[in-house]
């Protein structure tokens, strides 16, 4: 088998005024299956505003002096997948699920079509990146109103 073959256009811009930034990110991503017919089509689109504070140092937590990014925004996505196949290439994790599809496939002409897309493609992003030291970063952010999402990173730079 091959792997499946991906496309991507990421694209980022930064806009900063002293303390004020403004962040566009956009990624396209196309995925193709070899083993089944279909496709992963997804674009995102995430515009935020932000300001960068500088914070004092922390001495009982022997923090130095860092900087806090606050900003808010909102994130698009646009994610569609379809699934085409033959029920005789499906390989299911237990015997209980392979017999039924099995059961369904007993003339081995069984097919299946599957088509998936997002509900509410927008929400509302709130997040954070603290510079715990110069090398040190933590990163968070919520994505909530329709469509919920957490992420937290850590950042390590040399």
């Amino acid at each position: 088998r091959r792997p499946p073959r991906s496309t991507l256009f990421p694209y980022t811009t930064l806009f900063r005024s002293g303390n004020w930034f403004t962040v566009l990110d956009a990624n396209y991503t196309q995925t193709r299956f070899d083993i089944l017919d279909g496709s992963i089509d997804a674009l995102t689109f995430s515009p935020r505003v932000g300001y960068r504070f500088s914070t004092p140092s922390v001495d009982a937590l022997h923090l130095p002096a860092g900087k806090l990014n606050l900003w808010v925004g909102s994130m698009y996505q646009d994610v569609q997948q379809e699934f085409k196949g033959s029920l005789s290439d499906l390989s299911m994790p237990s015997p209980m699920l392979q017999n039924m599809v099995n059961l369904a496939n007993q003339d081995n002409n069984g097919r299946f079509d599957v088509k998936q897309h997002l509900q509410s493609p927008w929400n509302v992003l709130v997040g954070a990146q603290y510079e715990l030291t110069q090398n040190f970063n933590i990163t968070t952010e919520f994505g909530f109103a329709e469509r919920n999402s957490f992420f937290i990173a850590g950042e390590y730079r040399f």
